[in-house]
Order: structure tokens, then sequence, then C-alpha cells
């Protein structure tokens, strides 16, 4: 008796699941999320799901994220090798470089040997964040994926800027410019700068996510491109740019993937009391 109950229990457990796939898949927009949410949640009650405050029932009805074509962005090209712009961002170098010193070094050393990859430090503070805002796993899954996938469309526009405009690294253009002792020149060209860029793209999603936390994004995303300065292998223009093409790329990500009727918000700024609480 005991084991026809339990098959017939299973029985109806999948007929409600398969009643909720078939509502999910026959409607479209906000109908569509509203309708698959009253069911999930009605969903949950037929199971008799007794555990109090569910962590993200509504995860299995978010979208897929989208990010943009990075063949989409360009830049306009850098100041031309003999321009006075260019000769000044050569004095700035040099004198940073004559300014140059341990805390200099130690700078230049994080952005550069003390990490996997440019990415490496920004993947570290988002999951300080996660930590710090308790998000639940589909909610930190989905910040680094916003993270991670603007990153991607950002490397590709910067590299694709790169080759197009071919500027040469600052001790191409004067060899007496001093770097830091074992230091080598990246082997690709000088514009736009691929720290600033990636770093702008970090800085502008994670402001959008953690807020409160602003301030520390744009400190480490100033630190990174002045890392490169600082080393005396990339010209301020580059910097700028780069960081420009970054934020710009990242408005765009968030701007595609804005939450929609059933998602959760994108935006942590409270501090909640139990972990996954968001």
């Amino acid at each position: 008796m005991l084991k026809r109950t339990s098959q017939t229990s299973l029985q109806r457990a999948g007929l409600t699941l398969q009643v909720c796939l078939a509502a999910m898949l026959s409607l479209s927009g906000a109908v569509h999320a509203q309708a698959h949410n009253d069911k999930q949640l009605d969903g949950l009650k037929q199971l008799r799901w007794s555990k109090p405050n569910p962590v993200e029932p509504m995860a299995g009805t978010w979208r897929g994220l989208s990010f943009p074509d990075p063949q989409s962005y360009t830049l306009s090209a850098p100041p031309a090798n003999d321009s006075a712009s260019t000769r000044a961002d050569l004095e700035e170098l040099h004198r940073l470089a004559a300014q140059r010193n341990e805390a200099d070094r130690k700078e230049i050393d994080f952005w550069s040997i003390d990490m996997v990859s440019p990415n490496s430090h920004w993947f570290v503070v988002t999951e300080k964040m996660i930590e710090k805002y308790k998000l639940s796993h589909p909610a930190a899954v989905r910040v680094h994926a916003l993270l991670a996938g603007a990153l991607h469309t950002t490397v590709v526009a910067t590299f694709r800027a790169k080759y197009q405009h071919l500027r040469p690294r600052p001790t191409d253009l004067d060899a007496s410019l001093p770097l830091p002792s074992g230091f080598g020149v990246p082997p690709h060209p000088s514009y736009p700068s691929g720290h600033s860029a990636l770093s702008g793209a970090a800085k502008t999603i994670l402001s959008e996510i953690f807020p409160n936390d602003a301030a520390t994004f744009q400190a480490m995303a100033n630190e990174a491109g002045m890392s490169r300065l600082k080393a005396g292998i990339h010209f301020r223009t580059d910097m700028e740019d780069g960081d420009r093409l970054g934020a710009r790329i990242a408005s765009d990500v968030l701007r595609m993937n804005t939450p929609r009727h059933g998602e959760s918000a994108l935006r942590f700024t409270a501090l909640p009391a139990t972990p996954g609480a968001h």
C-alpha cells in the first residue's frame, strides 16, 4: 500500500511539473513570466514545499543574457606619432618614470605580475561583493556572467582597435624612456589600453549592481590605468580612450539585460541578515 501511494505521489508530481512546463512554453512576454511565476508557486504548494524563505524560486524563469556585437564599436585614430599631443604624453611618462618609487612599483606589479590576467582582480572583488551582500547562488552566477560577458565584448573590441590603428608603444617612439627593472613591453599595439578598457567595463557593471561600493571600483580602475602609465608602456590617451570604450560597452550590456518582470533586481544595496536572501 505504501509503495502504491509513493508511486501515485510521484506521478502527480510529474504531472504538476508537466503542466508548469506546458504553461511556460505556451506564453510570451510579461504574460508568460507572470503566468509561469504563478504556476511555479502553485507547484511549490502542490508538492508541499514547506521550507521557509525559499531561495530564488523564480530563477528558473530568468531569460538568457544578451551581449552586443564587439565589431560594432570603433575608436577614432589616436594622436599622430609626431603630434604635440603625443609629445606631451611622452613628457608625462618621463616625469612619472623620474618619480617612480617603491609604492609605484608595487602598484605596477599588482596590475601585472601579481595576477593571472587583467581580469583577475575584478573577479576577486566581485566575489567579495557577493559575500558582502550575501547573494544567492543563482544571483551570484548572474553577476559573474554579466561581468564576464562585458569583459569579453570589451577585449574583442579593444584588440580590434589595436590592430586597426597600430599605435606604437611609448618606448618605440622614445627608446630613452626608462621602464621598471625587469618589466617588459607587451607584444601588441598600444592604443587603446586593454587594462583601462577592461577596468572601464568592470567598474561600470559593478557600480550598477553594487552602487554603495562604486567609489571602490572607480579607485581600482584609476589605479589599473595609472599603473600602465607609471610603467611607461602606455600613453595617457590610450588609458582615457580605453576607459571610455569599456564603460560604453558595459552600459550597453546593462541596458540589454535590464531585469524584466519576475527576474530579480540587479542592484544590491542592503545587507541581508541571512545568506542567499537576495
